[in-house]
């Protein structure tokens, strides 16, 4: 899982910001390998809206099992497949009316 994530180095960060949008499903995505698209998508390729995968998880976990505390960080599900990197290689983000993340391999 560490490959397909890229969170092996040890300097790896997440920076989150008090954020929220109310249609989720409607977020649109690119994504850019080398600054070319390779993929689109919108919130609503996760169970039609991202809050959907979050309540889908949520109801699967039985109780006391995996408590997810308040302020706890879920990720709702990739949008389209994951982008292979190579060294060198630079693969972002960018979802309208949130901003761009950008990972440098």
């Amino acid at each position: 899982m560490q490959d397909l994530l890229g969170v092996s180095e040890p300097d790896f960060g997440v920076l989150l910001d008090d954020m929220f949008v109310e249609d989720g499903d409607e977020i649109a995505l690119e994504t850019l390998l080398q600054g070319d698209v390779v993929a689109t998508a919108a919130g609503g390729a996760v169970l039609g809206h991202p809050a959907a995968a979050v309540a889908w998880l949520v109801n699967k976990i039985p109780p006391g099992d995996w408590p997810l505390e308040p302020g706890a960080l879920v990720l709702s599900g990739g949008l389209t497949a994951p982008v292979p990197m190579r060294p060198g290689s630079v693969v972002s983000a960018e979802f309208d009316r949130l901003g761009a993340i950008e990972v440098f391999s």
